[in-house]
């Protein structure tokens, strides 16, 4: 691309990424210290109205796509294939800086919220911290995105928006299942989404990844 596209790109990135950020923010503080909106309530309850066994089971599967022990091997292969291979170190930097950055991004926010999760009678499995923002979300968001904006390159549109709604889909799958195994509220599953779209809308608009093609050997 030539350089006003790029500044272009950039610029809608970096306020892609003030948007986000500014949407956890107002998210944040207005459910700081509190338990739930009566959106979460009145969805969550619908949610645990509708279980049935197999698509608990399902989602207990789905929900590891968004974990950091499966997004944390997933960075590493996919690094190591572009250094082993390709000779290029980029990519698996990136997604790094995505996986690590998304994680230490939620650890602040949540601190600083410290909202509770919902009631423990509503839990699938178990789970401790607070509740806002969801991590799954989060890292779902900010891992994925960077991995399809990498495997975009030198793609025809066709791979291109197959290789964005896989992603989607699966970024919308794991947020629902945070619900659904009651580890969450669904803001917490909103607020994550914003913080990790904020945080990979920040690495694209910083580095030249969105702009110039990874060259392989």
């Amino acid at each position: 691309m030539d350089r006003p596209d790029s500044r272009r790109t950039f610029a809608r990135l970096a306020v892609l990424a003030l948007v986000s950020a500014g949407m956890c923010a107002y998210l944040a503080t207005r459910l700081a210290k509190t338990k739930s909106t009566a959106f979460d309530v009145r969805l969550l309850d619908f949610v645990v109205g509708h279980r049935t066994a197999w698509l608990t089971g399902t989602m207990q599967l789905v929900t590891w796509l968004g974990s950091r022990w499966i997004l944390a091997p997933l960075v590493i292969l996919v690094g190591g294939f572009f250094v082993l291979h390709r000779r290029d170190w980029r990519p698996g930097s990136r997604l790094a800086a995505a996986l690590v950055g998304g994680f230490g991004l939620h650890l602040l926010v949540r601190h600083f919220v410290e909202r509770p999760r919902p009631p423990a009678h509503v839990w699938i499995d178990a789970y401790t911290g607070s509740s806002f923002p969801s991590l799954h979300a989060t890292l779902t968001i900010a891992v994925y995105g960077m991995l399809s904006a990498i495997l975009c390159f030198n793609q025809s549109q066709r791979r291109r928006t197959f290789i964005w709604s896989l992603a989607a889909l699966v970024t919308l799958i794991v947020g629902a299942s945070r619900v659904y195994l009651g580890a969450h509220w669904p803001t917490d599953v909103f607020g994550g989404y914003a913080l990790g779209t904020a945080w990979l809308s920040f690495l694209l608009a910083t580095t030249s990844l969105v702009w110039v093609p990874i060259q392989h050997q």
